[in-house]
């Protein structure tokens, strides 16, 4: 009889899906029209991710998915397109991998049809965090970045955006928080980002939690809105200058959408004390470090404040690189330049510095080429 139900099985026409760029949502559609239970959608998430979900957590996941057997070959071959014998995954092919005396690791993945993206592992002492790409390039140009310089070549598909974290876990890093401050403007690639984040976060997923997840913009307003509807990761804006004339420069996006527009949209984003929005700003000698701006930057967002957000101000060193004439802000200027934000009563912090002699600091992954360790 069992046999029989196979033969039947075989002649059905099965409309294609690929598990891996998919959500819990989307396979619980597939799987209605295929008229089964939605409930199986659990089952094979959790196929498919256990392993790693292992190694996420450092524990053995012993309950397996028991999917009916009319799903078992289709998981199956899906399995074998997108993890390789032992397990890893095999979406993206391991190009380069450099090694910075700090820890810092920054992998080059090579896509299957030829483009490089980066990401960058970052070991701290309490936590390590993941740098991941959502874009392959980056059509906002921000002058002071090499990530944009080329433009935008294409976007990444949730599966290459989740296959840099599971590639990482097959490096056998331990990865605490996951920050989208790679190649791209998040934004701009919306849906495949929030699918990203939702095969992230699902319990039958890998898992981890939203408030350890950061998704970092140059500011489009509209998407800003929905983030904070969609999803409970936490937020970064990246600002980099006080004014509109200044950041029209910094930031060419501004043109479209000037600070105001970009602010209120930031206020709808949910805040609060122990979950602050991120206020990026890159120090660039001369251009945007001077302790009036610094005057300038603390008016603007302690109106911000008044209007109930919450937030701190991640101050970045500039990253030299060869596309850009800026030169870094000198260390006392930077503690400078810090004090006097948190003498208008900013939480203020200096972002670290990690693997910039591989390439691998804020600003500076490309599809370029370092020097491999």
């Amino acid at each position: 009889m069992e046999q029989q139900k196979i033969e039947q099985h075989k002649q059905i026409l099965i409309p294609p899906i690929d598990l891996l760029q998919s959500t819990k949502k989307d396979i619980e559609h597939w799987l209605a029209s295929l008229v089964m239970r939605p409930f199986h959608a659990r089952q094979i998430m959790r196929e498919l991710y256990a392993k790693y979900k292992q190694r996420k957590d450092r524990y053995e996941v012993k309950k397996k998915a028991d999917l009916p057997l009319e799903l078992k070959d289709i998981v199956l071959n899906q399995k074998k397109e997108a993890f390789d014998a032992v397990g890893n995954q095999a979406i993206l092919k391991l190009a380069e991998k450099h090694v910075s005396v700090d820890g810092t690791t920054k992998y080059a993945f090579l896509l299957v049809d030829g483009k490089k993206i980066e990401s960058v592992f970052i070991p701290q002492k309490s936590k390590n965090t993941l740098c991941i790409s959502s874009q392959v390039g980056c059509a906002v140009r921000c002058t002071f970045c090499v990530s944009g310089k080329d433009g935008l070549l294409r976007n990444l598909s949730a599966g290459e955006i989740v296959a840099q974290v599971l590639a990482v876990l097959d490096d056998d890093k331990s990865i605490d928080n996951i920050v989208f401050m790679g190649m791209g403007e998040p934004l701009h690639n919306y849906n495949a980002v929030v699918s990203a984040i939702s095969i992230l976060t699902d319990p039958d997923g890998l898992a981890w939690s939203s408030r350890d997840i950061t998704v970092s913009t140059s500011g489009i307003p509209d998407k800003i809105i929905q983030l904070g509807k969609d999803t409970k990761v936490l937020f970064a804006l990246s600002l980099h200058a006080p004014n509109n004339a200044l950041r029209d420069q910094l930031v060419p996006i501004n043109k479209r959408w000037p600070l105001k527009v970009v602010l209120d949209a930031c206020a709808q984003f949910p805040s609060s004390e122990k979950h602050p929005l991120m206020i990026e700003y890159v120090l660039l000698k001369g251009v945007n470090d001077a302790l009036g701006q610094a005057d300038e930057l603390a008016e603007l967002l302690g109106s911000w404040h008044t209007k109930g957000s919450w937030f701190v101000v991640n101050l970045i060193p500039f990253n030299p690189h060869p596309y850009a004439t800026y030169e870094r802000s000198d260390a006392a200027v930077v503690f400078a330049f810090k004090k006097r934000l948190m003498t208008a009563g900013l939480k203020t912090f200096i972002r670290e510095t990690r693997g910039y002699e591989i390439a691998a600091a804020c600003g500076l992954l490309t599809q370029g080429k370092g020097k491999e360790n």
